[in-house]
């Protein structure tokens, strides 16, 4: 056998053995994608009070950019707008956050608006089509001295589901 097919088989052996089994009615795997939404939160979050409110969107719309693939298989004609709608509970150390967030995608048809409803606690989140990880950056309140009001968040996630419903 040659060096080249020989490396063929071993490559296609091992990608077997380490890639999961997917059935054919399996979720198409999507882009990946980077962004950030500035929020507000009312009454705001604190590091020692439990306290129950929203994080919305505020001003203009937040910004994604996706990588090797189309959402749901639109083909973005420039940056996708974001915005969040979030209920909370909890502390800034242990927030519990149930929402969702639409994803505006610009595209040569007009703008397609996909709804992704979440759950996430501290740094993660998980939806029923886009999941992924986030970090806040205060812009009002810092959760020590001063409840946190407003953040931007920061996220990197990925079309687990790219299906269209």
């Amino acid at each position: 056998m040659s060096r080249i097919r020989t490396a063929s088989v071993l490559l296609v052996l091992a990608t077997s053995v380490a890639l999961p089994a997917t059935s054919a009615r399996a979720a198409e795997p999507g882009p990946k994608c980077v962004g950030y939404d500035v929020l507000e939160i009312s009454p705001g979050l604190s590091a020692t009070e439990s306290t129950t409110g929203t994080v919305n969107h505020v001003g203009p719309l937040g910004e994604e950019t996706c990588y090797g693939g189309d959402p749901l298989g639109y083909k973005a004609t420039g940056p996708i707008g974001i915005e969040h709608h979030i209920t909370y509970s909890g502390t800034c150390a242990n927030p519990v956050l149930n929402g969702y967030a639409l994803h505006h995608i610009p595209t040569a048809d007009g703008v397609k608006t996909i709804r992704n409803d979440f759950t996430a606690g501290l740094g993660t989140f998980e939806g029923r089509k886009f999941s992924g990880a986030y970090i806040v950056r205060d812009t009002t309140g810092d959760c020590t001295s001063a409840p946190l009001t407003r953040f931007r968040a920061d996220y990197a996630g990925y079309f687990n589901d790219n299906t269209r419903d």
